[in-house]
C-alpha cells in the first residue's frame, strides 16, 4: 500500500531540493517539529522482540489531551498504521475493539467459540505475534500509566467477528518492522526498525528527530551527522499525517529551513 495515497503530512506544500556537491548532498526545504524520546522493543527477527532494549520516557506527558483522548489517539496508532484494513480504508469507530483484543489465543478462544466465530478460532498459528508484542510492551509507560492498563481480555457482549477479523489484521500489520515511539512533544507513533539489523545504532534512536519536508506524504525520522542530516525512515505520528504540522508554521513554534541531507 502506498503511503502517498493515504497520508499528506506535508500538507499540500510541493517538494523544493536540489543537489550538491556534484549530486552527494542533497538539500529539501522542511521544518523539525520532534524529538524522540522513548522507544518500545525493537523487533529481532520473525516476530520477536527484544523487551530489554525498551528505553522508558518517565517524563513524557501526552499532548492528546485527558486519559480518554490518549486513548483514543493510542487505538487509531495501533490499528491506523498504513491505514489500514481491507481496503485501505481508516479505522472506523468500532475499532476501539483493539483495547479488548485478549493476549493471548487460550483466553481469546472460549470468546470465539460461545460466539461461533469460526474464522478468529482459527488464528491459533499466527496469535502469536500479537501475544509477543504485548508481552514485550505491556510494561511500557505513557507518562504514568503502563501500556497493560489500557487493555482487557474480556470480548464485550456486542463484539462481532468482522470488526474483530479487521482489528486482528491491522495490528499484525502495525507491529511489523515498526517500532513504538514516544515524542519530547507528547505525542506517540511509529519509527522505522529493521529486524534483522543487529546494529542498534542503525536504528532509531533517542534524540533523533522528527521532520516534515514537504512533498513527503509522511514524517520522516532524521538524525543529525555534524552539520548534516541522515535520513532514518519514513515515521508515523498519530495527528500529524494530515498536514496538521503546518499549523506549527503558522504559530511560529516552527520555521522552515533548508535541510541538508547525506
Amino acid at each position: 500500500m502506498d503511503p502517498a495515497s493515504i497520508f499528506r503530512a506535508h500538507g499540500g506544500k510541493a517538494a523544493s531540493y536540489k543537489f550538491l556537491d556534484d549530486w552527494r548532498l542533497l538539500q529539501s526545504d522542511g521544518f523539525i517539529f520532534d524529538e524522540i524520546i522513548g522507544l518500545g522493543a525493537p523487533e529481532q527477527g520473525i516476530f520477536e522482540w527484544g523487551e530489554t532494549r525498551t528505553i522508558q520516557s518517565p517524563g513524557w506527558r501526552s499532548s492528546y489531551g485527558d486519559l480518554e483522548s490518549t486513548k483514543y489517539a493510542l487505538w487509531n496508532t495501533v490499528t491506523l498504521l498504513l491505514s489500514v484494513i481491507a481496503n485501505g480504508e481508516r479505522a472506523q469507530q468500532r475499532h476501539p475493539a483493539i483495547f479488548k483484543l485478549p493476549s493471548s489465543f487460550n483466553l481469546a478462544l472460549p470468546h470465539f467459540k460461545s460466539r461461533q466465530w469460526s474464522c478468529m478460532a482459527r488464528r491459533r498459528g499466527s496469535w502469536y505475534q500479537w501475544r509477543r508484542w504485548r508481552r514485550a510492551h505491556d510494561a511500557l509507560t505513557l507518562g504514568d500509566k503502563p501500556l497493560r492498563s489500557f487493555f482487557t481480555d474480556v470480548i464485550p457482549e456486542d463484539g462481532d467477528e468482522t470488526t474483530y477479523t479487521e482489528v486482528y489484521r491491522s495490528v499484525q500489520r502495525a507491529v511489523q518492522q515498526q517500532r513504538f515511539m514516544l515524542t519530547k512533544g507528547g505525542y506517540f507513533g511509529w519509527g522505522p526498525d529493521d529486524p534483522f539489523n543487529k546494529d542498534p545504532a542503525m536504528g532509531i534512536g533517542i534524540g533523533d528527530k522528527i521532520a516534515i519536508i514537504f512533498g513527503c506524504s509522511t514524517p520522516l525520522v532524521i538524525r543529525p551527522r555534524g552539520d548534516l542530516f541522515e535520513v532514518t525512515g519514513e515515521a508515523y505520528v498519530q495527528g500529524f499525517m494530515d498536514g496538521e504540522a503546518l499549523e506549527l508554521l503558522e504559530s511560529g513554534f516552527c520555521n522552515v529551513q533548508t535541510l541538508p541531507f547525506c
